[in-house]
């Protein structure tokens, strides 16, 4: 049997230009049941908020 790949693309856009807090869980678990995950955001990442969305993915 093959192993089952998913690729997840998630596209994030916040009015304020910031990643919330709220989505690092979200993302995790996306990547959790994923192969390959894409996070597209128009959002300008401050420096830290670009690290922690780097870990993550």
């Amino acid at each position: 049997m093959k192993p089952i790949t998913r690729a997840t693309v998630l596209v994030h856009y916040d009015r304020d230009d910031r990643v919330d807090a709220y989505l690092y869980p979200y993302i995790q678990a996306l990547k959790a049941n994923s192969t390959h995950l894409i996070f597209v955001s128009t959002a300008k990442l401050s420096k830290e908020a670009e690290e922690q969305t780097q870990y993550l993915l």
